[in-house]
């Protein structure tokens, strides 16, 4: 085997969510709501670990971690997500 490169991501672990919301009682016990909004997740970090023969050669290690940092800035464009949700509920 030449090699692997793998690039976990991570996010922050906490996510800020600002959201507007709808709920309709529908006689005494249904229940139905809509949101939507958007979450922000902040720049994510992305971490190229190179292994096998390829880890070994430094010209081929340099070319993975120029290519991690290029990533990384497209990693950094997806900061905010929106987010549409859908409920239905029946209370007993």
């Amino acid at each position: 085997m030449v090699g692997n490169v793998h690039g976990p991501i991570s996010f922050n672990p906490v996510a800020p969510y600002l959201w507007v919301g709808y709920v309709v009682h529908a006689g005494r016990h249904w229940m139905a709501s809509a949101d939507a909004g958007a979450m922000y997740q902040g720049n994510g970090r992305i971490a190229l670990i190179p292994t096998g023969l390829l880890a070994a050669m430094p010209a081929w290690r340099d070319r993975i971690l120029a290519n991690g940092y290029r990533a990384d800035k497209m990693i950094d464009k997806m900061s905010y997500y929106p987010v549409v949700s859908f409920q239905v509920g029946y209370r007993f």
